[in-house]
């Protein structure tokens, strides 16, 4: 080999060197020929992951790995569509944009059952309500009570009531070992055991009409307003029917947690907002402190979450208050309903009226509608520690999803019925049913996960 030749080798590995070195570099950096787009672009990241693990993961209809959660690093950016699906389970798909040097991640896909739900007792079923370690369901047939076990599925009379209840609910005591079971249109209420030792009605008490009863969180005694002491709150011990007034009335409503008590009182042109506490230290702290100060309307409370209070009104208009947020103590809202979600994945309150579905994100205070219908919702059931939601839409049950990249996935999981309530365990598991049957109604268990 002379030296021309040698000479002609080196400078040819050098061009070569200089050709493929950016590339090269360019490869290294994530940087890939978009055929479609006919340029060169930065490569993006999808993570997956879904429940079931072991169902079936597809990007435009190409069978994907089973590794869990699964990360895709080399793909162009564009639109891709998602599948995921199994046997015997509803499927989920999506269509997301993939971009450059970002990672999209999908992380909550969830998978529901698609079966029909299991009959558990015949009708006529007036209530139902499952137990707070959720062993039993109580389930009201006209006046009488029934106990079941969920495990064995042994029935067994609770207790005749001495009187009919035309809309019954029910409250387990925090402990599950009594029973209030009221009537929201009158004062007539039975508070029941579990064991059968003895019932007590509220004429026992020696009070007159007691409305709203409700449980304190030692199981041991109940509040409830007294309508001839002008709606004062009372606490009363029912199983050595003592008493003891805490706070005068008018009370239009009231709701309580472990140590606070909060009410609403109409007066004169505004409706004021009031906390109750117990053990306030004196001189420091006042007993009755007011809270915030509302449009002047007919209120109702609702569940309390996290300190923060649902006061609901009868002109279609929901107020957040939180009463140690100095920044935005309240947030007003449009709904006739509001329930908390559950769980780091579920932590929005969801508000909606017959028409829509909104969902609040309680840490950045956002809201989203996340569903629209003509008529017809009755009930919202956030799934615990996921991100979805079951509804009752003119008696069908479904299930949304809050994610609304691309398009949010909504699935009908039953309705060859008219549902009437639902009522989910803690799990998110299983959903018991209120079904119609001609002129009766029917409790059935679903199992959704």
């Amino acid at each position: 080999m002379n030296i021309h030749q040698r000479r002609l080798i080196v400078i040819t590995f050098i061009a070569l060197f200089l050709t493929a070195a950016p590339i090269v570099v360019l490869y290294t950096s994530g940087y890939r020929y978009n055929w479609q787009k006919n340029k060169v672009e930065q490569v993006g990241v999808l993570m997956l992951d879904i429940l079931p693990a072991d169902a079936k993961l597809y990007l435009n209809n190409e069978l994907l790995s089973d590794k869990r959660p699964l990360r895709l690093a080399d793909l162009s950016p564009n639109y891709y569509q998602i599948l995921a699906a199994k046997d015997g389970y509803h499927s989920w798909q999506k269509n997301l944009e993939i971009k450059a040097r970002e990672s999209t991640l999908v992380y909550d896909i969830t998978l529901f059952k698609n079966n029909l739900p299991n009959l558990l007792e015949s009708g006529p079923v007036t209530q139902f309500s499952l137990s707070p370690d959720e062993s039993t369901l109580l389930i009201q047939k006209l006046n009488t009570l029934w106990l079941m076990n969920l495990q064995t599925g042994e029935k067994k009379i609770q207790t005749v009531l001495p009187y009919t209840i035309n809309q019954p609910t029910i409250k387990w005591s925090p402990d599950g070992q009594w029973i209030i079971d009221y009537d929201e249109t009158g004062p007539n209420f039975v508070i029941a055991n579990t064991a059968k030792e003895k019932n007590f009605s509220w004429q026992e008490f020696n009070l007159g009409s007691i409305s709203q009863p409700k449980w304190t969180n030692n199981s041991k005694h109940i509040y409830g307003l007294v309508e001839a002491q002008n709606r004062a709150l009372y606490q009363i011990n029912f199983q050595t029917q003592t008493k003891r007034k805490l706070i005068d009335g008018p009370i239009s409503d009231y709701a309580a947690t472990d140590n606070e008590i909060f009410f609403i009182k109409n007066i004169a042109d505004k409706t004021v907002l009031y906390r109750y506490r117990e053990l306030a230290l004196p001189i420091i702290e006042k007993k009755i402190e007011e809270v915030a100060i509302l449009p002047k309307s007919n209120y109702h409370l609702g569940e309390i979450n996290n300190n923060e209070v649902l006061a609901l009104n009868d002109k279609n208009q929901i107020f957040l208050i939180n009463p140690s947020d100095k920044q935005t103590p309240i947030i007003k809202l449009n709904g006739n309903a509001g329930v908390w979600g559950r769980g780091e994945k579920n932590n929005y309150l969801y508000y909606f009226n017959r028409s829509e579905i909104w969902a609040l994100d309680l840490n950045s205070k956002q809201s989203t509608m996340t569903a629209r219908h003509s008529d017809g919702i009755s009930q919202v059931l956030p799934v615990p520690d996921k991100p979805y939601y079951l509804s009752l839409v003119n008696g069908s049950l479904q299930i949304t999803e809050l994610d609304d990249r691309g398009e949010r996935n909504i699935v009908t999981l039953f309705d060859q019925a008219e549902i009437t309530a639902a009522q989910m365990d803690s799990a998110g598991k299983n959903v018991y049913l209120l079904i119609k049957n001609n002129a009766y109604q029917e409790l059935y268990r679903m199992e959704i996960q």
